[in-house]
């Protein structure tokens, strides 16, 4: 008897589950396939950082002889070379340093930075002074002073003194980074785009140890004739090295004659056009 029922209930039970709808399988959700994260773009492979300088540039010096370095020796070779170009109101101004290398050097090159607590507006400008002897303070002053190369007209450059190099943002950001991780650079201080590079007098960038070269820094600023114009200012500069060298077109050439005339036959090198 007793068997019986459990047959029985067991039976009812098995009806009652047949007749039950089951209930979905959840479909399982789709685990992402994680993005993966690209390996950063390093800019400036192979560079060394060194130090930090300030070069005064003007007719009238007001550092010494000497700016030097562990790494390098520039050495002021008289005032600064200045002509003007009266119809489109604007002069150039330049200054030609001798360098002395105590160590090997691929690139060495001077890239403006602006310094929170000395510099002016943004810029690599500071101890900026005017004709009568005024200090300058005013932002526009500084950010009017722009780079180039050795002119030896308002539309010729002097190969002698092709030395500006410009950078991409984003080549002056990472640059940057490097030079604060190195201690050169506060939080606040910026690594502008563009700089000057030292060459031996064949030409050629490369430095070994005691050789001799020089770096022309040349800038354009607005002239008026007044005693208020831009005499006299200094500039801040990183001290960098580079392993390939770079050479810019500057807003003053009209095509691309110029720069071939000054790249190496042979070898890696990076050429930028610069607008500015």
């Amino acid at each position: 008897m007793t068997s019986k029922l459990l047959l029985t209930v067991s039976v009812g039970l098995l009806i009652a589950a047949c007749n039950q709808v089951p209930a979905p399988i959840p479909t399982p959700t789709p685990t992402p396939t994680p993005t993966p994260t690209p390996a950063p773009i390093v800019i400036h492979q192979n560079t060394r950082v060194i130090s930090v300088l300030d070069v005064a540039i003007g007719s009238d010096l007001k550092s010494a002889n000497r700016v030097s370095s562990e790494s390098a020796t520039f050495t002021v070779s008289g005032s600064s070379v200045a002509f003007d170009d009266v119809p489109n109101n604007r002069r150039y101004l330049s200054k030609n340093f001798p360098v002395t290398a105590n160590q090997s050097f691929n690139n060495l090159t001077l890239y403006a930075v602006y310094r929170s607590a000395t510099n002016v507006g943004g810029t690599a400008m500071r101890e900026i002074s005017d004709f009568a002897g005024n200090s300058i303070s005013a932002a526009d002053k500084a950010q009017a002073i722009k780079p180039t190369h050795l002119m030896s007209s308002a539309s010729a450059i002097n190969p002698a003194g092709a030395d500006f190099v410009a950078l991409k943002p984003s080549e002056a950001t990472e640059l940057e980074g490097i030079a604060r991780t190195a201690g050169l650079l506060g939080a606040t201080d910026r690594v502008l785009e563009y700089g000057y590079v030292a060459r031996r007098p064949n030409g050629t960038r490369a430095f070994a140890n005691t050789n001799t070269g020089s770096v022309t820094i040349a800038v354009k600023l607005p002239r008026t004739g007044a005693t208020t114009d831009v005499k006299n200012f200094t500039m801040s500069f990183l001290l960098v090295d580079e392993a390939i060298p770079r050479y810019t077109r500057s807003a003053e050439e009209t095509g691309g004659s110029g720069i071939c005339s000054r790249t190496p036959s042979s070898g890696t090198y990076e050429v930028m056009l610069f607008g500015g």
